[in-house]
């Protein structure tokens, strides 16, 4: 037993020889103990600073949490708060202060549009609300009325007479929808008979009610 332990660890001396030792090269600075001192101090007054920062920004988010909150209960709450603007236009806060009032859920800034929208989609009603009209004024309402005359002088009296071209009478091709003016219809005339020749004395009966008789001398 002895005997084989030695063996082995003479092999192991052995093996080790073998093995070229590597060089470590460090940048390390030999410090006295002030210079150690001080520095010490220097990098702990580093780290307080780091985490005070730290501190501040996580107390910050949390009132801005806090903020936000009360805000989103106070437009919950308030069912005639009135949404503008377009939905493009609007910030993630924005847009969540519509999903809650919606009863959606939250995401993404794209996702939230999409949400929107679709709901609309599918609630016109709610669409022309008073409270989300204003989503869509640039969207839905892009055709605008003619803006009405400036001057007296535009407005056309519909009672003064026609100073124009006259239309025509018949119908013309031409991207005009405007009605071809009929002439009024001429009076009635009774249709008079062929003069008489002369020894001709015509039958009285021939001239019935509704025509005109027109007295006739013959000469004796």
């Amino acid at each position: 037993m002895a005997k084989a332990k030695l063996a082995r660890l003479q092999t192991q001396i052995n093996s080790k020889k073998g093995k070229k030792g590597k060089v470590k090269v460090t940048n390390s600075v030999l410090l006295t103990s002030m210079e150690s001192h001080e520095r010490h101090e220097v990098e702990a007054t580093e780290c307080q600073v780091k985490e005070k920062k730290k501190a501040d920004a996580k107390a910050a988010k949390a009132v801005h949490a806090a903020e936000d909150q009360v805000h989103r209960t106070q437009i919950q709450n308030n069912a005639g708060h009135v949404f503008s603007g377009l939905l493009t236009s609007k910030n993630k806060p924005e847009l969540e202060d519509i999903i809650i009032t919606l009863g959606l859920a939250s995401g993404t800034k794209a996702n939230m549009i999409q949400h929107i929208q679709d709901y609309f989609k599918y609630h016109p009603e709610d669409a022309t609300s008073a409270c989300y009209s204003g989503l869509f004024s640039g969207a839905h309402h892009g055709r605008h009325a003619a803006p009405p005359p400036t001057t007296v002088d535009e407005v056309e009296d519909p009672c003064s007479p026609f100073d124009g071209h006259p239309l025509p009478l018949n119908q013309v091709a031409g991207p005009s929808h405007t009605p071809a003016q009929i002439p009024p219809p001429l009076p009635q005339y009774p249709q008079y008979l062929h003069h008489p020749q002369p020894n001709f004395r015509p039958n009285p009966n021939m001239y019935a009610h509704n025509y005109y008789h027109m007295p006739y001398t013959y000469n004796t």
